[in-house]
């Protein structure tokens, strides 16, 4: 799923249609997609999407800790 948005907004980008002239002025370099399309940006971002969904996790267990310390009547860790 990563790697085919990837795909396709590589393709809105080197394609941009029928956007004003000035949008169409603007070269992005052909390095900056080779970049975009290669194996480290990929792994960069499957990183950083790991990444969030463990800040994710931690902060849903820390709400859940919150609340059953409530409960208890003990300290908010």
């Amino acid at each position: 799923m990563l790697r085919e948005s990837i795909k396709s907004n590589r393709a809105s980008l080197e394609n941009p249609g029928n956007k004003t002239d000035d949008i169409n002025k603007a070269k992005i370099p052909r390095g900056f997609f080779d970049f975009v399309y290669g194996e480290p940006y990929y792994n960069f971002l499957d990183s950083l999407l790991e990444y969030c969904r463990e800040l994710f996790r931690l902060e849903n267990k820390q709400s859940v800790l919150e609340v059953e310390a409530r409960q208890r009547g003990l300290a908010v860790p």
